[in-house]
């Protein structure tokens, strides 16, 4: 009796996500072990940074076996299970052609027996296919998983899903991580994957890294030197992005774009990369999503010939259309104008004090302050009054400022050095801010000597 694929199971629709393939945290990865072979490269699989051990699954249909590699910067085989594929050889083309298809897929949901039909036994993975690249190339289909049985295991029974017998597959899910593990499809491979050399290895991710770059500091025309002339990336979002980047340091607010979590798995001329991509800016790290690449060689180098999400950020409310980088840059722009706001506060208010102005140096106060000793506002104007008669010269200076929120306050901390014609004094200052007339003013200062 044939095994059925999990389309006729109507519960559960495809989850059609996309293939990806990881980038760069690379000093780390460069530097691991070579791999020592004579013969061309075949497969090569490699993480960055990898703290953790990280498992690959490779199923082989002309061997009707599964294996899995647990990666740790070696590459070792720890599970081999029989399998069954498709009942027709070959790679998917489209629906109903009962194959099996070949390529580097994720799995993005596990389903348990008390959801399935008895068919797909003990547990199922839906993975990404069709991917991108399977899209771009015209394959068709979905509802291709990895899942257990309620029969005897037989080879090329299915309708194109990868079938395990139930223990087998109990046993493998502890290795799977969703939208993490990747599940590669081949034929057959003459030679076990490996590691690949520094070089290679250096190459990818200084690729994916000056690619990250492009995104934070790049022209239009710098971002686009990545890609394949062949592949046009979307680019609707770009010229909102370039204006929020333009907005960000007009209000001296910095900001990078980072990468992290990257895998990479190299298979028949093609690079899968798969990344988490971030935003960090002072006011803290925003994750834009997990980000699949498809690099291929073109002219001496890497180029993109596809791209996609394979997760989106669950932090970050998307619209139909909304590219994550921008949605992020939305929500951080208040946060750069409001820091461009204090800091204009602080130096002026500095530049008062030492300018002995203490008209403008009072402005910068609300009118309900009170000082560490208890004066109001007119008691502490008086006391500087007193100060600045009594010295030459004040000079006030600040450094290593931050800004910390809670919903009514701001409290900004620095280090302050004090001098004046009698006096000097380093230590921290902590100024508490609060709204008053549409402006933040200085509700409470407090000083510790160093």
């Amino acid at each position: 009796m044939r095994i059925d694929t999990p389309r006729r199971v109507l519960l559960f629709p495809a989850a059609v996500a996309v293939l990806c393939m990881s980038a760069v945290t690379h000093v780390q990865a460069a530097t691991q072990a070579e791999p020592s072979r004579t013969a061309p490269v075949e497969m090569s699989i490699f993480f960055a940074p990898a703290e953790l051990p990280e498992y690959v699954i490779l199923v082989e249909k002309g061997l009707q076996r599964l294996s899995l590699f647990k990666y740790d910067g070696t590459l070792s085989e720890v599970l081999r299970m029989p399998c069954s594929t498709g009942e027709n050889p070959g790679p998917k083309v489209r629906s109903g052609d009962a194959k099996t298809p070949e390529g580097v897929y994720f799995f993005t949901k596990e389903h348990t027996r008390r959801e399935l039909a008895p068919i797909y036994g003990s547990r199922a993975f839906p993975i990404d296919y069709p991917n991108v690249m399977d899209i771009q190339l015209g394959r068709s289909g979905n509802s291709i998983w990895l899942h257990g049985t309620n029969k005897p295991l037989a080879p090329r029974d299915s309708n194109g899903c990868i079938v395990l017998r139930n223990q087998d597959i109990d046993r493998l899910a502890q290795f799977i991580t969703l939208n993490r593990t990747p599940m590669i499809i081949v034929n057959t491979i003459s030679q076990k994957p490996v590691v690949p050399d520094r070089q290679t290895r250096t190459e990818i991710l200084d690729f994916v890294e000056t690619w990250a770059q492009s995104i934070e500091s790049g022209t239009y025309h710098d971002y686009l030197t990545f890609y394949d002339a062949e592949f046009l990336p979307d680019l609707h979002w770009w010229m909102e992005w370039y204006g929020l980047r333009k907005k960000f340091r007009r209000n001296q607010m910095s900001f990078s774009i980072e990468t992290d979590d990257i895998s990479v798995f190299q298979y028949n001329g093609m690079v899968t990369v798969l990344l988490d991509r971030k935003m960090a800016s002072p006011a803290g790290i925003t994750a834009t999503g997990t980000v699949k690449l498809f690099l291929t060689r073109r002219d001496g180098g890497f180029r993109i010939v596809g791209e996609d999400h394979l997760v989106l950020p669950s932090k970050l409310v998307l619209k139909k259309g909304d590219h994550p980088l921008v949605v992020a840059g939305r929500k951080l722009e208040p946060a750069a104008i409001e820091e461009t706001e204090i800091t204009d506060l602080v130096d002026g208010w500095l530049s008062a004090w030492s300018g002995k102005n203490i008209r403008a140096y009072g402005s910068y106060y609300a009118k309900d302050f009170k000082s560490e000793g208890g004066a109001d506002l007119a008691g502490w104007l008086a006391y500087k009054r007193q100060l600045n008669s009594k010295y030459r010269y004040i000079r006030v200076t600040r450094d290593k400022m931050t800004i910390r929120k809670d919903k009514q306050r701001r409290a900004v901390s620095f280090i302050q050095t004090y001098r004046s014609s009698r006096f000097k004094a380093v230590g921290v200052k902590e100024l508490i801010l609060k709204r008053e007339e549409n402006r933040w003013k200085i509700y409470r200062e407090i000083w510790k000597k160093k």
